[in-house]
This record gives structure tokens, sequence and C-alpha cells, in this order.
């Protein structure tokens, strides 16, 4: 009997192994048609189907750079002064990314890394940006989605690595006040974005389900429920109004 579990653990090994090594040599296929497709330049894809992969150029960076480090210095502004502000930045970066799914990715990496900012004030513009964008953008969305685990350790405060002691991995937003103003703000923004697509987005029910786990029912304000329950009607109502059209210009 025990010889017989040794043959059959040594085969399921040697499957096991054969496996990887299929695995490898279709990655490595992979990866060598993709270099070759991308040498061959954009019309190569383009007969293909596939949208041309870019990298983003350094004038590219600079400017998203630039963008988000005013917003970021809208928070030490008073409070009306840095709305203002704010309502006027915001519409420069959707514009950046307007057109421009391949930046998408860019654009998150980058509000991740200002996102560790020690100032929560910081984080909280920067949170509002995340929100308007990911009601936004399918590839901002997609790209966040990806690193919805960093997101929750740096705007709710809770994952791996959160917290005050010395495995901590980021350093807690001052001051308190403010910090459990950011943690409303993105538990209300994770929900909102559950909501407005209808628990569609498996990533996203999981990402509400942790924060439900941790937090447990976590009272969001009033004000701030209300405020961000506008912006998500208008969200939902832009989506409604560009599926009419489409829907009428496939039928011109």
């Amino acid at each position: 009997m025990s010889a017989q579990l040794t043959r059959e653990s040594v085969t399921y090994a040697a499957a096991a192994l054969r496996d990887q090594q299929r695995q490898q040599l279709q990655q490595q296929a992979a990866s060598s048609t993709a270099a070759a497709a991308a040498a061959a330049g954009s019309h190569a894809m383009a007969a293909t189907g596939l949208p041309v992969l870019r990298i983003p150029t350094s004038a590219e960076r600079a400017e998203l750079s630039q963008l988000l480090d005013l917003i970021s210095k809208c928070s030490s502004k008073p409070s009306s002064t840095a709305d203002t502000e704010f309502a006027r930045l915001l519409p420069h970066v959707k514009q950046f990314l307007r057109g421009h799914d391949e930046l998408a990715p860019l654009c998150v990496e980058m509000l991740l890394a200002r996102l560790r900012d020690p100032s929560a004030a910081v984080r909280i513009s920067l949170v509002r940006v995340v929100d308007a964008l990911f009601l936004r953008s399918k590839a901002f969305r997609a790209s966040l989605l990806d690193h919805m685990q960093t997101f929750l350790l740096l705007a709710v405060g809770i994952g791996p690595g959160a917290g005050a002691g010395p495995s901590s991995q980021v350093q807690e937003p001052k001051p308190p006040a403010k910090a459990k103003e950011l943690q409303l703000l993105s538990v209300s923004s994770v929900r909102g974005w559950d909501a407005t697509f209808g628990g569609a987005i498996q990533r996203l029910r999981l990402a509400v389900d942790f924060i439900q786990a941790r937090l447990g029912g976590m009272r969001v304000p009033s004000q701030l429920e209300s405020e961000h329950a506008t912006e998500v009607r208008r969200a939902a109502q832009r989506q409604r109004t560009q599926r009419l059209l489409a829907v009428r210009f496939a039928r011109l």
C-alpha cells in the first residue's frame, strides 16, 4: 500500500512539474510574441484588434506629478479656498486621462505613492481624486482594483501592515481627527462604488466585505453620505447617458 502511495506521489509530482514547465514555456512564448508585436509597431497591433500599449513619456509623468502636487498642497489652505482650488484642478486630472486609458496605471501609481503622506488632510484630497476617477474611468477602475489592498491600507487603515506597531508598513496620518475623517470618506467611497456598479465587480465586493469584517457597520455622517450619494447619482446618470448615446449611434 505504501509503495503504491509512493508511486502515486511521484507520478503526481512529475505531472505537476510538467505542468509548471509547460506554463513557463507558454509564458516565455507569450513574452516573445509581445516583444515582437511591439517591435512591429502600432500597425501590427491594430491588425490584431488589440489596444496599442505604450510607456508614458517623461513629459506626461511631469504633468501628472505637478497636478497631483498642486492638489496635495490644496489641503494646507483655508477650507473655502482649498475647495475652490480643488474644483479648478480636478478637471485637469480628468482631462489627462480622457482618451488615454494607457495612462491609468501611471495615475494609480502616483496617487498611491502620495497617499503615504503623513498628513491626513493631504490624503483626503487624494482620495477625492481617486473617487472621481474611479467613477468615470473604466481603465482607472481596473488599475486601482489591482492595488485595492494597498488603497485600503493607506486610505482606510486596514490590512496587513496597518496600525502603529513595529510591524506597521505605513505611517499613520495625523492629526487623529483628520485621520478619522479620511477613514470615513474612504469607506463611504468604496461603499458608493459598490452601490454604483450593483455589486457586479467581485474584487470591489470583496473590499466591502473586508471593511465590514474589520470595522463592522461603520456609520458615515449623513452629510458625507449625502455628498457622496449625489456624486454617485451623477456618475450613474452619466453612464446611462453614454449607453443611450452608444445605442443611438449604433442605429445610425
